[in-house]
């Protein structure tokens, strides 16, 4: 299956939470932001939530689960290079602990959501696998699956009345105001290659989703935990096949 080119042209925006005090990294943040982006576009406030609707810039806020959070604007998947050069310049000034994740907003205004999670179904036994355990049994990642049998229609209720909700992993909480979809299970990251390789496999999730043959796609093995079963449903080449690999193997240790 070729790549959707229409699929591309969904914006995003992304939230990285640190364990690094706002105090920290707010004069850092500040000129990295400058330095790639330009004069003002970042705001900066010592809050804890945000009353911003400015969403064309940075933002670096108080996280009430965590220290700070830093949110990208609303961006296109030509712009990963610039984040990418932003996390790279924080580099280690952005501290990670097992309090921090990193979520994914991602536009889905011409995708029917019950698709979205149809394949999230699909596909959730394996790519959880593919992040820490801390990861996958988490109050704010909450699995669409709950590991019981049920029968199709009733596991898809359960499922699509799970994603409704703001903590799941794949969340539509924001998709009648906004037309979004939340991708929770990443962890937090200073890695820029993992940023990018994230936001391209979303995207591609995307395109797998709104080319499926529903009657097809509801005869797999909705069970299945291994992650090359996803990477063939998806049909995943190249670098983010290779991706998900190492770190199917490398977190796969932790069991």
């Amino acid at each position: 299956m070729g790549i959707n080119k229409e699929v591309y042209k969904n914006r995003f925006g992304m939230e990285f939470e640190c364990s690094t005090p706002f105090d920290e990294l707010k004069g850092l943040v500040h000129d990295a932001c400058i330095k790639y982006y330009g004069e003002n576009s970042v705001l900066i406030k010592k809050t804890s939530y945000s009353s911003n609707k400015n969403y064309n810039k940075w933002h670096l806020k108080i996280d009430g689960t965590t220290e700070s959070e830093l949110c990208t604007p609303i961006s296109s998947f030509n712009d990963i290079g610039k984040i990418k050069k932003v996390i790279k310049e924080l580099g280690q000034n952005i501290k990670i602990t097992n309090n921090d994740s990193t979520h994914l907003h991602l536009e889905i205004g011409d995708i029917d959501p019950r698709l979205l999670v149809i394949g999230w179904l699909i596909i959730e036994k394996g790519i959880i696998r593919c992040f820490p355990k801390h990861r996958r049994k988490n109050n704010f990642c909450e699995k669409l699956g709950d590991g019981k049998k049920h029968n199709i229609g009733l596991l898809f209720e359960k499922a699509y009345g799970i994603a409704e909700n703001h903590h799941s992993i794949l969340s539509l909480y924001h998709y009648d105001q906004r037309k979004t979809i939340e991708f929770r299970v990443c962890e937090g990251t200073n890695n820029s290659e993992t940023i990018e390789n994230w936001i391209k496999f979303c995207y591609l999730f995307l395109n797998y989703c709104k080319n499926m043959d529903v009657i097809e796609v509801l005869k797999k093995d909705i069970g299945n935990k291994n992650i090359f079963f996803a990477i063939e449903e998806l049909k995943l080449t190249g670098k983010i096949k290779k991706w998900l690999e190492g770190r199917y193997e490398l977190f796969n240790k932790e069991d």
